[in-house]
């Protein structure tokens, strides 16, 4: 079976399109999960940044909240 060239570009670029998204979403239940498991460590990285934006986020009921969204 011959494949023309648009077939073989949409079939790599979908399995690259793919691996990027899993890449993504394993990296953001990762994250999630060190925030539900470990706030403090956070919240010590966050205070090393001195911004008053930021500083709205070291409070452990926003931490808490973000970790479940």
């Amino acid at each position: 079976m011959v494949f023309d060239c648009g077939v073989w570009c949409a079939k790599y670029l979908l399995c690259i399109f793919n691996f990027i998204f899993f890449l993504l979403g394993t990296i953001i239940f990762g994250v999630g999960l060190w925030l539900a498991v470990d706030k403090h460590s956070l919240i010590a990285l966050l205070k090393l940044v001195e911004s008053e934006r930021i500083e709205q986020f070291t409070q452990p009921q926003a931490i808490e909240q973000l970790a479940y969204v």
